[in-house]
């Protein structure tokens, strides 16, 4: 391996930037591990693979999406990741340069950014760089899915009170209390039933 070292004395003019270090070659690696030797000899990383939704838009809940990542090598591992999951989703080797990663029964929790990389199966320290980012958007509802419509209000009798009970679970007796809404206008109880003349005057 070859060092250079630019001077830069006084009298030397500004330094010439640093040249481009050469990839060394398989001569350059006797008395090396094999594993070393493809670390330097190997490009530092594959160009990004591209990446798209099928079919592409909006994905209903309860539907299904694949996403696709192409690759520009064959003999690869592809793995699909999700914005904010350090970890991969899913991961596959595909016979060609396309791996397909299906999801189905979409929910809330699938909607967000995706992006994919690969390495090749044999050398995984080597991986591509990130694909673009690929947005999927989930939008209605479940298929099927109908919205209950409220339970009308009882009405009470017009011009007079109703009794209403309630359960009211306290112990083993699941006892029944009676509560008594008189409706606007009643009048209390023991009064309603009186003759006029009996009623007390206020």
């Amino acid at each position: 391996m070859q060092i250079i070292v630019v001077d830069e004395g006084p009298d030397s003019a500004s330094p010439l930037p640093a040249p481009h270090p050469a990839r060394p070659s398989w001569g350059d690696c006797a008395g090396v591990c094999l594993t070393t030797c493809l670390l330097l000899t190997a490009e530092p990383s594959y160009p990004k693979p591209s990446i798209s939704l099928r079919p592409s838009g909006r994905v209903a809940l309860g539907g299904a999406v694949t996403v696709r990542c192409r690759g520009r090598y064959q003999n690869m591992k592809f793995l699909l990741y999700k914005d904010g999951n350090p970890n991969a989703l899913q991961d596959m080797e595909p016979a060609g340069d396309l791996a397909e990663f299906p999801i189905r029964n979409v929910s809330w929790r699938d909607a967000g950014s995706y992006s994919c990389y690969y390495h090749h199966k044999w050398y995984p320290f080597i991986w591509s760089r990130p694909s673009d980012p690929v947005e999927l958007v989930v939008a209605g509802e479940l298929p099927g899915s109908v919205s209950p419509l409220p339970a009308p209000h009882p009405a009470g009798p017009s011009g007079q009170g109703h009794v209403q009970g309630r359960k009211q679970a306290q112990g083993p007796s699941n006892q029944w209390v009676q509560s008594t809404e008189f409706l606007r206008g009643a009048e209390p109880f023991g009064v309603q039933g009186l003759p006029s003349q009996h009623r007390p005057q206020c």
